[in-house]
This record gives structure tokens, sequence and C-alpha cells, in this order.
């Protein structure tokens, strides 16, 4: 796997251990894209499909990308981040961190209806 996509990973699986982290910055949830995010508008669809697609994920090889998308909308659903990860964000950052959350998550019911067109 590649670092950007261990990176990805390793920080869910902190976020889903329950373990007390010190409050996060917006550049501390680990947005589905190469890179650091900084704001909303760093979150594009190309940028999530290029991430979520890339052939060295785990979590495509084999499993396809239909799985890993519907993988990804059960960390993404609002009501999920909201309720699990929005709290250990830091106040200045939270309505930054819903909206780009919510982004990623419209772009992921984007690429959902895209793939069942086909």
């Amino acid at each position: 796997m590649g670092e950007w996509h261990r990176y990805y990973e390793d920080k869910w699986a902190v976020l889903r251990a329950d373990v007390r982290v010190r409050p996060l910055g917006f550049s501390d949830v680990p947005w589905p894209l190469f890179g650091i995010a900084t704001g909303a508008a760093d979150i594009t669809p190309a940028q999530v499909l290029e991430f979520l697609c890339h052939p060295q994920r785990e979590s495509v090889q084999g499993a396809g990308l239909a799985k890993a998308i519907r993988s990804e909308m059960l960390r993404w659903h609002p009501d999920k981040f909201n309720g699990k990860v929005l709290n250990l964000v830091m106040e200045s950052d939270r309505e930054a961190v819903k909206e780009a959350a919510g982004e990623v998550a419209r772009i992921l019911v984007q690429l959902t209806a895209e793939m069942q067109g086909r």
C-alpha cells in the first residue's frame, strides 16, 4: 500500500479506536486524497476518485471500486462522521471540517450514481 493510503488507514484506525486524541485540526482529518487538504476547496471529485481507485490501495485490490466506495460511505456519511469524528475536532475548525466531510459524502454519492448508471 502506498504511503498516503497507509497514513489514511492508520488515522482512521485511531479515530475508530475510541482512544482519546488531542483535538484535531482541519489538516489532521484523514481526507481521501493525496496530499494535505487545507479547506473544502481542496477536495474535488477527481482527487477523491484518484485516491480511491489507486491500484496500490488494498481495499480496491480484488474487491472493486463499488465496494471501496460503499466502505468509504460508512466513514463519511454525515450521521456517522458527525457523531464519531466531529466532536474530536477543535472548535475553531469544526464548521470547516463539517463542510468538507459533507463534500466528501456528496462526491461518494455522485460516484455511486455514476457507477450505477453505467
